[in-house]
């Protein structure tokens, strides 16, 4: 799929029955008004991957929505989003499963630390600390 001011289109790898292997999907967009939306009239089988592009430098805001895809019933879902990070890894695409149709969503990124990094940071600086008190303790700083 890929968004801007002027349009989109939706690559779908192993995707949709309604369309065949590999195929692209275009429809013209309007962003600040309709999304114009794939209608599977029977049951959408999704596998694959789903990868939002976005065009001519557009940045959608946090929290903006974008319907995509209309069924009468949903079988599996997408592997995962290609891209999935955007915006200098400031915000991130989602996508929710309705019971008659798909969201692409966009949110802002929450960074985790890793635990294994944070606890080796603070073991080296605790063992950092206590060789400078034991330094201290000695006269030498």
């Amino acid at each position: 799929m890929k968004i801007g001011p002027s349009g989109f289109c939706m690559p779908v790898s192993n995707g949709c029955t309604a369309l065949r292997r590999e195929a692209v999907f275009k429809k013209s967009l309007n962003l600040w008004k309709a999304l114009s939306v794939l209608n599977v009239l029977g049951n959408a089988n999704l596998t694959g991957f789903l990868d939002p592009v976005l065009l001519n430098g557009f940045v959608p805001t946090i929290g903006q929505t974008f319907t995509f895809l209309n069924y009468a019933s949903l079988t599996g879902e997408f592997s995962h989003i290609k891209h999935r990070v955007f915006d200098n890894g400031l915000l991130q695409w989602s996508v929710i499963y309705e019971p008659n149709h798909a969201i692409l969503t966009v949110e802002s990124r929450t960074i985790v630390p890793d635990q294994g990094s944070t606890f080796l940071l603070l073991t080296l600086g605790l063992l950092s600390l206590v060789t400078y008190r034991r330094q201290l303790l000695r006269g030498q700083p």
